[in-house]
């Protein structure tokens, strides 16, 4: 049993299941897979955590709305106790020009860059979601 008491195999195919969702781009299933006060943090210059249930809702739908053939492709997939490190290649074309922080994506670019999640579990309930991007990979076709 994992440290939430869900045994690995089950907390492996919670991540393998989440990850499908973000790539079937699912808002529904992602909310139902997080915690009501799940809290998103994006780690980039400038940009904040966002918490709960409606925020997050608004950022993944802007989010997909600005890259609407996102896809990530999972590299490794780790996970121990209540934690899970997922690994992958964002591919995207930015369909508007798309703030993060101090820098701006343009519109039209054809986004490639590697990506990193650290997931912490309440549960089988994702209740924290750390992005770490390869920014200098992501700057290629970003006004930075």
């Amino acid at each position: 049993m994992t440290a939430a008491g869900v045994d690995q195999r089950t907390m492996e195919a919670v991540v393998d299941r989440y990850c499908a969702g973000w790539n079937a781009h699912d808002l529904d299933l992602l909310l139902a897979m997080q915690t009501d006060d799940m809290v998103f943090h994006l780690h980039l210059d400038g940009v904040g955590e966002v918490t709960g249930a409606d925020a997050l809702r608004d950022q993944y739908t802007a989010f997909f709305q600005v890259m609407p053939d996102y896809h990530a492709e999972t590299s490794r997939i780790t996970v121990r106790g209540d934690l899970a490190v997922v690994e992958y290649t964002i591919t995207a074309t930015l369909a508007a020009p798309f703030p993060i922080g101090r820098h701006t994506g343009k519109e039209g670019h054809r986004a490639a860059f590697e990506a990193m999640d650290i997931l912490r579990f309440t549960g089988d309930k994702v209740a924290r979601k750390d992005v770490y991007v390869d920014a200098f990979a992501m700057s290629d076709g970003w006004d930075m």
